[in-house]
């Protein structure tokens, strides 16, 4: 895509970015700061204690995050 041109389009590109970063503050590995460490070959995300706790694993931070935040939703859905 090419930059915008009319101040428009530069109104719109803002918003879009206003709108991804609010949509990455709102992620519950920003919101609640899991505590990340290595366990065995893996990098953890972890909060509480297991197993009413609430971990995510990954090769990476970024991918051990990602499961974080996939088994935080997964857990609040258990809970309804």
């Amino acid at each position: 895509m090419s930059a915008p041109q009319s101040s428009e389009e530069w109104l719109f590109e803002a918003a879009k970015v206003d709108y991804c970063t609010a949509l990455e503050k709102g992620r519950p590995c920003i919101l609640y700061k899991p505590r990340l460490s290595i366990d065995g070959n893996q990098w953890c995300a972890s909060y509480g204690d297991m197993p009413e706790g609430v971990q995510g694993f990954g090769s990476s931070p970024e991918l051990a995050m990602l499961a974080f935040d996939a088994e935080w939703v997964a857990k609040i859905k258990e809970v309804k």
